[in-house]
C-alpha cells in the first residue's frame, strides 16, 4: 500500500514504486540512476551516475 501512497506525480512503474516505498519505509538511501526516483523528495537518494 505504501507504494501507492507516494506522490501522484511519481510514475506508475510498480517495481520503481516498490523500491522507493521500501526505501522510504525503512529509512534507507536508494542508489539509482532513475531520474524519476531521484526527483522524489520523500526518499533519500544518491545519484549512481556520479
Amino acid at each position: 500500500m505504501a507504494a501507492y501512497a507516494l506522490p501522484k506525480d511519481f510514475h506508475r512503474d510498480p517495481a520503481d514504486r516498490i523500491l522507493a516505498a521500501t526505501a522510504k519505509h525503512l529509512n534507507l538511501t536508494l542508489i539509482t540512476a532513475n531520474e524519476r526516483i531521484l526527483s522524489l523528495t520523500c526518499v533519500h537518494t544518491v545519484d549512481a551516475r556520479k
